[in-house]
């Protein structure tokens, strides 16, 4: 059977392209993800990469959309801009928050903003101009696909484990089929030789 499978120019052609397929399916989950840990840390040329992880700017974003966030000089920042910034309160302490702004406030010690999720009911602590890491410019059709599975702990493993182990049985298929192969044509040189064997002892007696 793993002969045959070996020989067969089609099949081998359709494992070749599923094989393709998955070895790009996991590149671009660990590089999406790779890219969404730097981000966390920096930003690429006043770049930076996230994906949503939760429904608050539905409809606009959904849980999984992958953004493009740009650095700019926050008194371009306009009320109904899309903002990622660093959450300071201690219920955000930490986390990189995307919302949209609903109010900008001029203080004594600068700008303020006021934002929200267009899905939630209350607005977000007040945010400062330095917490503020960049505003929304894009959002990625094809990633935000990927994007759905790496914001799911399980689906993300079964999006790894299943093509790993689908390339480790196609592997383990070409190594079986090689190793008969290999097997196959060591016997028949084993039975040429003793046919040739054969034909020197017929000689010797003649």
């Amino acid at each position: 059977m793993f002969r045959k499978i070996a020989e067969n120019k089609l099949l081998n052609a359709i494992i070749n392209i599923v094989e393709g397929i998955i070895i790009f399916i996991l590149v671009v989950l660990i590089g999406l993800t790779l890219i969404q840990r730097f981000s966390n840390s920096g930003s690429f040329f006043g770049y930076r990469i996230y994906t949503v992880a939760s429904d608050s700017m539905l409809p606009l974003y959904g849980t999984g959309d992958t953004l493009l966030v740009k650095r700019v000089d926050v008194k371009e920042i306009k009320q109904g801009d899309a903002i990622s910034y660093l959450g300071e309160a201690d219920i955000n302490k930490n986390m990189i928050i995307t919302h949209r702004v609903e109010n900008i406030e001029a203080t004594e010690d600068g700008l303020k903003f006021h934002t929200k999720g267009i899905a939630n009911h209350i607005e977000d602590p007040i945010v400062d101009a330095d917490q503020i890491l960049g505003k929304v410019i894009y959002r990625f059709k094809i990633l935000s696909v990927f994007g759905k599975i790496t914001t799911n702990m399980t689906t993300l493993l079964i999006f790894l484990i299943v093509p790993i182990s689908i390339l480790v049985a196609i592997e383990v298929i070409r190594m079986i089929a090689e190793a008969k192969k290999k097997a196959e044509a060591k016997k028949l040189e084993m039975l040429k030789r003793h046919s040739d064997d054969d034909d020197d002892d017929d000689d010797d007696e003649d």
